[in-house]
């Protein structure tokens, strides 16, 4: 994040990211800022983020429509470039 801060930045605000998705920034956060960090960076409140979890829940009748195969396609590449990003991250 500290590196790479817009590009995540530009994953997370996007709008259908935030419709299909919520607020990305809206998790659970460290309640002090990490160690290695200026509170004044312009990433902290990602670098603050406990977690990194998009989440999408589908009711039951939902889950029965007929074009469920396809939103579930859409949502899936939609939150594809977050799990590049995360799993660059990582590596």
């Amino acid at each position: 994040i500290d590196y790479n801060g817009a590009e995540l930045k530009k994953i997370i605000d996007d709008p259908e990211f935030i419709k299909l998705f919520g607020d990305f920034r809206n998790q659970e956060k460290t309640k002090t800022v990490p160690r290695e960090y200026s509170a004044d960076n312009e990433n902290i409140e990602l670098l603050k983020l406990k977690s990194f979890i998009a989440w999408h829940g589908f009711s039951d009748k939902e889950m029965m429509d007929e074009g469920i195969t396809a939103r579930i396609a859409a949502m899936s590449k939609k939150i594809f470039p977050l799990n590049v990003f995360l799993n660059h991250a990582i590596a």
